[in-house]
Parts: C-alpha cells; sequence; structure tokens
C-alpha cells in the first residue's frame, strides 16, 4: 500500500481489539451498501469514535472496498477490511 494512504491513520490498531468500544462485523460484497451501513449507523452515533467497523469480504472485491474506506472514510470511527480468505480456520465447505 503506498505511504500516501497508510499516513491516513486509517486503522487504529489499538482500538481493533479494545472491548470498551462498540465493535460490528459486516460481510458483504457490496462497497455501496456497506458504506451506507457504516455511515448511517456513525451518522447516528452518540459517540461515533467509540464505534469499530470490522467488514469482510471476498477476494474480488477486498482491494475496491479497502480503497473506498481510505478514499471515503467515516467520520472519527474505525474500520478494518479484510478478506475472506485470509480466515484460514474457516471452513469453505458451508460456502
Amino acid at each position: 500500500m503506498p505511504s500516501f494512504f497508510q499516513d491516513k491513520g486509517f486503522v487504529d490498531k489499538e482500538k481493533l481489539d479494545d472491548p470498551s468500544l462498540y465493535h460490528y462485523a459486516i460481510f458483504s460484497d457490496n462497497v455501496l451498501a456497506t458504506s451506507v451501513v457504516v455511515n448511517s449507523a456513525v451518522l447516528n452515533a452518540n459517540a461515533p469514535e467509540k464505534h469499530v467497523f470490522h467488514i469482510v469480504t471476498d477476494k474480488l472485491n477486498f482491494a475496491s472496498m479497502k480503497m473506498w474506506f481510505i478514499v471515503h472514510p467515516p467520520a472519527s470511527a474505525t474500520v478494518e477490511v479484510m478478506s475472506v480468505d485470509d480466515f484460514k480456520w474457516l471452513n469453505f465447505s458451508y460456502c
């Protein structure tokens, strides 16, 4: 990832595992729908800085999902985008 995007503070690593915050897991391959859900939750939250979104998508949409949230970050919330292929423990026979 280019250093320009790394310097943006896209993911606050300390917040990803903080149990005092509100964590949401979103499994989707739809970038626009995921963005609507995240932005709606952030805009309607009393304390958006306390919300952490863990977005899981497939490898086909991973790059576009990650870039979308880098270019359009939600105000003060933390977003982590992951690929379902990175979960080695997941049994793909259910997919």
